[in-house]
Order: C-alpha cells, then sequence, then structure tokens
C-alpha cells in the first residue's frame, strides 16, 4: 500500500501510517491522505503556531506551492501560519504543492495553512491511498 503525492511519488504505507504518522481512519475509508497525517509525517510533526508572523517583515518569499489562484486572479486566504524546519521544506516541495513562504531578514520557513474549522483529520489531501 502507498500514497500517490504529487508529481506520482509515491510514499509506502505501513500498518497504517507513512513516515510514522498514523493516517486516520476516515482517510482509509476515502482512501485519500489526510491534512494532519501528511502534515505530521512532512514536518516530522516539528511545526510551531507562529500568529501573525507575516506583519512582522515585509520580505515574505512564496518557495513552494502557489499563493495565488489565477482562475479567480486572488490570493489565497490563509488561515494559519506555522513555524517549519528546513527539512520539513524539503519534504513539502518533494511530495506536495502545499504553500510555504521563506523571509531572508528572519532566516524563517513558514507552511501556510489555507483551511479553517474542520479537524484536520478530515480534511483530505487529493493524494490517493493505492492498494490493501
Amino acid at each position: 500500500m502507498y500514497v500517490k503525492m504529487e508529481n506520482g511519488k509515491k510514499i509506502s504505507v505501513y500498518n497504517g501510517k507513512i513516515w510514522g504518522a498514523n493516517i486516520s481512519q476516515y482517510a482509509m475509508e476515502h482512501k485519500n491522505l489526510d491534512y494532519k497525517s501528511m502534515i505530521d509525517a512532512m514536518t516530522y510533526n516539528e511545526f510551531f503556531d507562529c500568529g501573525n508572523v507575516f506583519n512582522v517583515v515585509d520580505d515574505w518569499e512564496c518557495i513552494t506551492g502557489n499563493d495565488y489562484d489565477d482562475e479567480t486572479g486572488e490570493y489565497y486566504e490563509i488561515f494559519c501560519y506555522y513555524l517549519v524546519s528546513a527539512r520539513a521544506v524539503e519534504n513539502l516541495q518533494k511530495y506536495t504543492d502545499e504553500i510555504v513562504f521563506y523571509s531572508e531578514k528572519l532566516d524563517l520557513y513558514v507552511f501556510g495553512v489555507t483551511h479553517w474549522g474542520t479537524s484536520w483529520d478530515y480534511v483530505l489531501t487529493g493524494y490517493e491511498i493505492v492498494g490493501e
């Protein structure tokens, strides 16, 4: 069993986990990776709420994902910002299309979450769980 990630990359599933992160029962039933297990795995469960860090400096650059919707001509609304490590950014860039920003002044990476209200283990990512 594996999860088919961005650009056809595969991550193996062992005992209902990817890279040690439990996949929710809801995700297994829907054969689609849940947001919580994806983020726990990609960031090694090392992500920290950083409030409204975007007000601190003005040099944020979107380094992975796309923070702009070409169809509507609007920026995606980001509800939460989380500090993540450089190794987490490598995973997010390699396996997903999630939005990550970088500030050279602060030398920090920030992961942007574009949904609100639903528990992350009930938000499906669109990455298919393949196999039994």
